[in-house]
Formats: structure tokens, C-alpha cells, sequence
């Protein structure tokens, strides 16, 4: 996960890095809810998603790079982060735990098409940040208030699983 969710992202902006500042372009990270902080990130901890161990480290490494680059270019390259929340991918059947309670959930996915809309939306508009579900835009201005609770939901989740 750290190799192709961090690294490839950072590899392929080192090499393109020159080009996009001559040209003024744009950057757009793929991302996940995983990856945030919260509203007041510099005084709480991120959030960590049991069973996606990688997966959360790596968004969380891929955030920070880009959030910091972002600072370093200032006005010479646009970035854009998304996290799209669940889109529909066989990536749900592939991560430890129970396949039909993401069977059952899958009809609430976004499709990819919706999501590569809003992306497209995102980039054009120049936000810097598209959390692009109600849901995840909740937790992240609520989560820096509430974290003990949601570490705690989160560890009984992984408990029933493992049952």
C-alpha cells in the first residue's frame, strides 16, 4: 500500500514537477476520509480505520506530502485532494472481514463515474480539499470533539469480526 498509494503518487510528481511549474498545472491526489485529519489537525490525532492498517498509513503519508507541497509551490501548482468516500471497486472484497456486510452496503457506493465527475468538478473549481460525501464532511469537522468515541465504535467493529 505504501509503495503504490504514497510513493507512486510522490514519484511520479517528482518527475513531472519541473514541466508542471513552466505550465502552471495542476495536481490531483486520490484519496480517502482515512487520510484526514480533522478541522483543527494540528491538535489532534488522525484517524485510524481497523483492517486497513496500510491503507490508512499510506493516505495519511500521502496527505501529508501533499498539504505540504502545496505550502512549498504556493501559487505555482494547483493541488487538489479528493476523498471520495466508498466508491464501487473490488477493493471492499479484497480487505480482511465479512464480504456480506459489504455486499449489503455496496448499493450506497458512489459509482466511479459520479465520483470521476466530481474530480473533474474539484479540479476545476481549484479546491484544495473535496471530501465528497455528507457523511465524511460530518466526521471531519466533528471528529476532533468526538474522537474517543469513534476509536471505540471502531475497535468493536473489528471485535465482531473477529467472532
Amino acid at each position: 500500500m505504501i509503495q503504490v498509494n504514497y510513493w507512486g503518487a510522490v514519484h511520479c510528481t517528482f518527475h513531472a514537477l519541473d514541466e508542471l511549474k513552466k505550465s502552471n498545472g495542476s495536481i490531483c491526489v486520490i484519496s480517502s476520509l482515512v487520510g484526514l485529519t480533522g478541522k483543527f489537525e494540528i491538535f489532534f490525532k488522525k484517524l485510524g480505520v481497523p483492517t486497513r492498517t496500510g491503507y490508512s498509513a499510506s493516505k495519511h503519508a500521502l496527505h501529508g506530502f501533499f498539504h505540504s507541497l502545496k505550502i512549498e509551490l504556493s501559487n505555482e501548482v494547483k493541488i487538489s485532494i479528493v476523498c471520495p468516500g466508498f466508491v464501487l471497486t473490488e477493493i471492499h472484497h479484497k480487505a480482511i472481514g465479512s464480504t456480506e456486510d459489504v455486499k449489503r452496503e455496496e448499493k450506497k457506493f458512489m459509482t466511479a463515474q459520479e465520483c470521476s465527475n466530481i474530480i473533474i468538478e474539484t479540479i476545476e473549481d481549484g479546491k484544495f480539499l473535496e471530501i465528497m460525501t455528507l457523511l465524511g464532511k460530518l466526521g471531519f469537522y466533528l471528529k476532533p470533539f468526538c474522537q474517543p468515541l469513534l476509536d471505540k465504535v471502531a475497535a468493536s467493529k473489528i471485535q465482531q469480526v473477529k467472532k
